[in-house]
C-alpha cells in the first residue's frame, strides 16, 4: 500500500484499470473514508476526473451515495476524498454467489431507487458497474460511487461535460462505444 499523508490506510478496496480505492481514516479527525487515486492517463487528466466527480456530486446529501468531500494531494497524484458508508463493491458482493429471487429482486429495486434518486437531482451516473457500487451485505443497501462520467440530466448543471473516463466496455451503452451517432444520456445508467 502507498501512504498517503494524514490518512492511515486501512485495506485496499479495489485496484484495476488504473484506480486505486482504500479505505482508510483520517488522522486528523478520526472518520473513516475512501480514497480514490486515479492513475489512468497523465496526472492533469487525472485531477481533471477527480474535480469533475467533486464538483457533480459532492453538493449531494443523498443516502445512496458515497459523497466526495475534497481532493488532495499527494506530491502531484491527486485522491478524491469520499464519504465511507461501510459495505463491499458488488462485484466482491457477487464473486462465487449465487443470489435467491427474493434477493436479487431486493438488489435491483435499491438500485433502481438510488438511479432514480440520481436523476431526480439532475445527474446521469454514466459509468454503472459492479465496481462502482458498494453493497452492505447485512441490509443490501446499495451506494453508488465513480462520479468521474456523471453529467446533468438536462439542463444547466454542476459541472460541464466530463473528462474521457474509461469505462468498462462490458458495461457501456452502445451509445457511449461511440459506433452510433448518439449522445449519451440518463438512459445509458439502466442498460
Amino acid at each position: 500500500m502507498i501512504s498517503i499523508p494524514y490518512y492511515a490506510l486501512l485495506e485496499t478496496v479495489f485496484a484495476e484499470q488504473g484506480v486505486e480505492l482504500y479505505r482508510a481514516f483520517s488522522t486528523s479527525d478520526g472518520k473513516k473514508v475512501l480514497l480514490k487515486i486515479d492513475q489512468c492517463g497523465d496526472t492533469g487528466m487525472a485531477a481533471a476526473r477527480c474535480s469533475h466527480e467533486l464538483a457533480v456530486a459532492g453538493n449531494l446529501d443523498l443516502p445512496c451515495i458515497c459523497r466526495p468531500l475534497k481532493l488532495e494531494y499527494c506530491g502531484d497524484t491527486p485522491v478524491l476524498v469520499m464519504e465511507d458508508r461501510g459495505g463491499v463493491l458488488l462485484q466482491q458482493y457477487m464473486r462465487g454467489r449465487s443470489l435467491a429471487i427474493d434477493q436479487f429482486l431486493l438488489i435491483a429495486r435499491r438500485l433502481t431507487a438510488a438511479t432514480g434518486a440520481l436523476h431526480r437531482h439532475n445527474i446521469a451516473h454514466k459509468n454503472v458497474n459492479p465496481a462502482n457500487i458498494f453493497i452492505d451485505p447485512l441490509t443490501h443497501e446499495v451506494f453508488y460511487t465513480g462520479f468521474c462520467a456523471a453529467a446533468p440530466v438536462c439542463g444547466e448543471g454542476a459541472a460541464p461535460n466530463p473528462p474521457p473516463a474509461d469505462n468498462d466496455p462490458a458495461y457501456m451503452s452502445p451509445e457511449q462505444t461511440g459506433l452510433l451517432d448518439r449522445e449519451a444520456d440518463y438512459r445509458t445508467d439502466f442498460y
